[in-house]
């Protein structure tokens, strides 16, 4: 992205023009990448994918905790680019992970060698703890079949044992300080079964396990593994019970690349990457990265909206148009404090639906703040008459705007900040197109 300093008049309201993505960027807009190795506030940590320098999971995740930014890839990457796209991907479209994520992953690699192996990708369902023998056999079989990966045979085992006993154990419970003893019987409704998946390609392993209970309480681990304690797989050895919370830090233990998808009350993604042809000891050493994502959805047609949780801000994103069939209705939001609105997406406002939600919203007595981000330029004056009638109440937080270049041709997304000082008088300078240098405006 390209920082500019133009500005413009929207409404009886001054913006000043933030950025212009540009086809050549590595992450798909509106994501942008932070540094985190220094403490920093996030507006739309959702939006965000964080980059650290080498530190403890610990502190990974106690960073998660404080910023709200759950994606997080440290610098000490040779492949950072790729690492990169695939969080933007798990960002913008976690569904596909759910459904394919080996082949997300390695789809997104630079070249055709490091794609997945083709046929590369296997599953195995199961449903009941007489299983487990299988399931690990099948997952020996295939990593002895991969080139590389034999030395790390006994960490990917521990790993599949690990995401056998959390699928049967605590996903059916949604509590991740709670599970069955492993030595009880388990059999689970065909219909529930989970899944192991494991591909590969030339570089890496990738291991996972899909439930159909989408109970894992993402952050809820976050908050509560942020704590520095430094883990060894060994002190969990002899626990009777691997709880979810626990069976995830085992895990984190044994590989460097983490993922976490959970769509709440539907289906949970826990999975890891393993390097090959590395010693157990150099994955020891790696820095750790975490791509983690927890949403609910809610569809209605072809209006859809996607509501992601961090503390007491509750973050919608909605698609379609916001009119009576969009399913904000079926949305809780109950404890929210600040509910912010991602418009991007949506063509067209109801007045008289986007007032019955904002009465519906102003019901909930705890929400102190309602903001509205990346509101289409063309839909600005469906939205200031609200920031009008209560200022500290409502909020434009940003206005998004797509610019064709005269030049290229390409696209670009332009991305506007009210200024904070309206006194300010903006100056209309020239914007140019990141892609060909052109000018757009």
């Amino acid at each position: 992205m390209k920082d500019l300093r133009s500005g413009i008049e929207i409404e009886g309201k001054f913006f000043a023009v933030e950025r212009v993505s540009s086809g050549k960027d590595v992450l798909p807009f509106p994501l942008k990448a932070i540094d985190m190795s220094v403490p920093t506030v996030v507006e739309l940590p959702e939006h965000h994918i964080g980059i650290r320098q080498q530190t403890s999971p610990s502190e990974l995740l106690a960073t998660m905790n404080d910023t709200g930014v759950w994606n997080i890839i440290q610098f000490a990457q040779t492949d950072i680019e790729h690492k990169l796209k695939v969080a933007g991907r798990l960002i913008q479209n976690p569904r596909a992970f759910l459904d394919n994520p080996g082949k997300q992953f390695f789809e997104l690699a630079g070249t055709k060698t490091e794609k997945m192996k083709g046929g590369s990708e296997h599953r195995w369902a199961f449903r009941a703890s007489s299983q487990k023998r299988y399931i690990l056999n099948m997952i020996n079989s295939y990593v002895f079949s991969v080139p590389g990966a034999k030395a790390l045979a006994e960490n990917i085992l521990f790993v599949a044992d690990e995401l056998f006993t959390q699928a049967l154990y605590s996903a059916p419970f949604g509590d991740t300080d709670y599970s069955l003893d492993p030595s009880t019987m388990v059999f689970l409704d065909p219909k529930l079964s989970p899944e192991m998946i494991v591909s590969h390609n030339s570089k890496y392993l990738f291991l996972g396990c899909v439930d159909y209970f989408g109970s894992f309480d993402c952050e809820d681990f976050i908050k509560s593994s942020s704590t520095g304690t430094k883990w060894d797989a060994k002190d969990f050895v002899n626990m009777n019970a691997a709880g979810g919370g626990f069976g995830i830090m085992r895990i984190i233990d044994l590989a460097p690349d983490i993922f976490i998808i959970i769509e709440k009350g539907k289906r949970s993604f826990v999975g890891c990457l393993f390097p090959l042809n590395a010693s157990v000891k150099k994955v020891k050493q790696a820095s750790r990265n975490f791509f983690f994502k927890s949403f609910e959805s809610f569809e209605a047609g072809s209006n859809h909206v996607t509501l992601e949780r961090r503390g007491s801000r509750v973050h919608l994103r909605c698609a379609g148009s916001l009119d009576e069939k969009m399913p904000i209705k079926d949305v809780d939001i109950s404890g929210a404090t600040e509910v912010s609105f991602d418009l991007r997406q949506v063509d067209k406002i109801s007045d008289w639906e986007l007032n019955t939600t904002i009465a519906t919203l102003q019901e909930t007595k705890s929400i102190k703040k309602i903001k509205f981000d990346f509101v289409p330029m063309a839909l600005v004056k469906q939205i200031t008459p609200l920031v009008a009638l209560d200022p500290s109440f409502f909020e434009i937080g940003s206005v998004w705007d797509s610019i064709a270049c005269p030049s290229c041709k390409a696209v670009q997304n332009m991305v506007l900040k009210p200024l904070e000082n309206e006194n300010v008088q903006v100056k209309d300078e020239a914007i140019n197109c990141p892609s060909c240098g052109a000018l757009l405006k």
